[in-house]
């Protein structure tokens, strides 16, 4: 890029409100010239004056009468016609701009509108050269525009020269002198980083011009582009049309983190990234084919709304109203539109209807997120975004990882655990420990009456068969037998353990087997899926703790070979609650472990966005074996077959405890 293109290209910016408006032509209107065109002349005067009762909109339309396109303006209305091309005399609608009478006058004097006599000459003007409509702005492509003719200027060197030669020249305007070197280089250097160049530089550039002349302008343009505070200086007009903040703005307006897409935003100027693929990433970027984290975090965009945390709000006014915020934001920053007007009714002065502003409400109306959020930083959904740095840190852990692990399969296959397998030892416990202290097992099970009678205290314990060790429970959903919660001290906080053995009837859907998380409510509600979750799903064994779920939930679900009904499986969950993340302050998923006859299993993970609440107890309600909470009438996914030596230890065990105690 030489001098002189940067000279005038210093305001076209992609993504500025002035690129919008050269790209389509919206830079104003020449005075003298008798080229008019609709978009940028026409269509505001006649949008501003007279869209609102003679639009598209059918509910607001007077007279039957639609001027906001070719054919309806052109429609025979008896005789005449508002619109004749060519011949502006014979247009009712100039003549209604004209009319002395008042009770023909358009805009009408009660509306508080008028026309200047310059707007009234440009519609005259338009519907003499034959009043062509145009498409509205946002829906043309911007095109290149040949050069308006040779202009005979020293300074013209390019393009734009060209145009903007035209411009001055139609309004009978003169350039300004051309500017010395070290302004020139201050004049960049801050449009183009914010920063003005240090002394250092200036004298540079000075010893390059004399050196090189017209060369050093364009080194020098060169160097800024390549500077990283050119991308931070490009974005900030981004920032504002995407509503950038580190704050959520609404009540207690805490803190939320969305640096990472900032910083993507402006490495994607610093990358000089196509508009195309800057507009897809931001919109899409998760939808992409095997999409990279980076792609991920480009969709921050949509995240950057303001946020309610307050208590007495209506969570699901708050959730619809982020939607609407993301359908007004692509109608503002990607279309040059005020989609939200369409929210309550076709839209009166943009072609946009309420049924089509609903479809594009649509696209956005299956974010899992609650209305009331915000309090512990970042809202839900969430991910973990390291950066370049960080992930390679993370890379160099997983194969140092990864290189244990093969240690400790080759360990395993040469063990001798055949005995170990088939051999039961039942699980002990210290009597003189309360079942809720540090390091105590509850024992639910027939053999351990004096805690089973304990759990079992408000309510009727299930019929007994035998088990793997003496009496085991029957689960068959004839009575839902439920345990005090108080006896279970367990939330995202606390290192649990929970073990038992299992020997189901069926292996086909759903079925819980240890819970009290709340299903009676709808999906949306703020209490929603609340509680722990121990279940089968098929043959494999998931686990879930939630405040709301999934919005602000955990859930971990095993891949491996599963159980079977025809023998004993025994399940261990270990969840160590301590662990937590020091940069979300949160637990993460991936530190709850589920083991199957003592092998830990690999799992995939569900959900891990449990960040409210992490300080207290989620569980609120009893909990129930193989049943949770539904609404009456709903089909419950009871576990059915046989439940022995559920331990529910308050503390983290060990692989080691865990094959153990297998």
């Amino acid at each position: 890029m030489c001098l002189r293109e940067f000279k005038h290209m210093k305001d076209f910016r992609p993504h500025s409100p002035l690129f919008f408006a050269v790209a389509t032509g919206l830079l104003g209107t020449v005075q003298g010239s008798d080229e008019i065109d609709f978009n940028r002349d026409i269509r505001p005067i006649l949008s501003e004056n007279c869209f609102y009762c003679h639009g598209q909109d059918p509910a607001e339309r007077k007279a039957d009468l639609r001027i906001d396109t070719f054919e309806g303006a052109t429609e025979d209305l008896g005789g005449y016609k508002a619109l004749v091309p060519g011949d502006a005399d014979a247009s009712e609608l100039f003549y209604r701009m004209i009319t002395d009478d008042e009770d023909e006058l358009m805009p009408p004097p009660e509306s508080h509108r008028s026309l200047s006599k310059e707007e009234i000459d440009l519609v005259r003007r338009w519907i003499e050269s034959g009043a062509e409509y145009d498409k509205h702005w946002a829906f043309v492509p911007p095109v290149k525009k040949e050069s308006e003719g040779t202009i005979d200027e020293k300074w013209v060197k390019n393009d734009i020269d060209h145009h903007v030669s035209a411009k001055i020249n139609g309004r009978k305007s003169s350039t300004s002198a051309e500017a010395s070197p070290e302004t020139w280089l201050r004049r960049i250097h801050l449009d183009m980083t914010g920063l003005p160049p240090t002394p250092q530089a200036i004298d540079a550039f000075l010893e390059s011009v004399k050196a090189s002349g017209e060369a050093a302008y364009a080194a020098a343009v060169d160097q800024v582009l390549a500077s990283p505070h050119t991308g931070e200086r490009l974005a900030i007009d981004w920032m504002d049309v995407a509503r950038y903040a580190d704050t959520h703005g609404f009540n207690n307006d805490s803190s939320r983190e969305m640096w990472r897409w900032r910083d993507w935003v402006i490495d994607s100027f610093n990358a000089n990234m196509p508009y195309d693929q800057f507009i897809t990433e931001q919109l899409a970027g998760d939808l992409l084919p095997n999409p990279t984290l980076e792609q991920k975090i480009a969709t921050g965009f949509g995240r950057n709304h303001v946020i309610n945390s307050e208590g007495g709000i209506i969570d699901e006014e708050y959730r619809v109203e982020y939607v609407a915020d993301r359908v007004r934001t692509l109608g503002m920053a990607w279309m040059g539109l005020t989609l939200e007007c369409a929210r309550c009714h076709d839209h009166k002065y943009d072609p946009i209807s309420q049924k089509e502003y609903f479809e594009f409400f649509a696209f956005f109306n299956n974010v899992s997120e609650v209305g009331e959020d915000g309090r512990l930083a970042n809202a839900v959904p969430l991910m973990v975004a390291p950066t370049t740095q960080q992930q390679e840190d993370e890379a160099k852990r997983r194969k140092q990882i990864a290189a244990l692990e093969n240690e400790k399969a080759k360990l395993v296959k040469n063990a001798d655990i055949s005995s170990l397998s088939k051999e039961h030892h039942p699980l002990k416990y210290d009597e003189t420990l309360k079942p809720t202290a540090p390091g105590s097992v509850l024992m639910i099970d027939p053999d351990y009456p004096q805690h089973t009678k304990l759990a079992f205290a408000k309510s009727k314990q299930p019929m007994v068969e035998e088990g793997i060790s003496g009496s085991a429970f029957r689960i068959d959903g004839s009575t839902i037998s439920e345990v005090d919660r108080n006896l279970v001290k367990t939330g995202s906080k606390s290192k649990v353990t929970y073990s038992f053995w299992i020997k189901p009837d069926r292996l086909v859907g759903e079925q819980t087997i240890f819970s009290n998380a709340a299903y009676e409510q709808n999906a949306e509600s703020v209490n929603f899926g609340r509680g722990l979750d121990i279940r089968l799903v098929d043959n494999q064994v998931e686990y879930r703790q939630a405040v709301v779920f999934p919005g602000y939930g955990q859930a971990i679900r095993t891949s491996g070979g599963g159980i079977s009904t025809d023998e004993w499986s025994h399940i261990t969950i270990v969840s160590d609650g301590q662990a937590l993340d020091p940069v979300l302050k949160r637990a993460q998923v991936s530190w709850i472990q589920i083991y199957i006859n003592g092998i830990e299993q690999p799992s995939r993970i569900l959900a891990d966005d449990l960040t409210r609440h992490t300080d207290t107890n989620i569980m609120n309600k009893p909990f129930r074996l193989g049943a949770d909470y539904r609404r009456e009438g709903e089909p419950v996914n009871h576990f059915t077959g046989l439940i022995d030596e559920m331990a529910i230890r308050q503390s983290f065990s060990t692989t080691e405890e865990v094959f153990n105690e297998f």
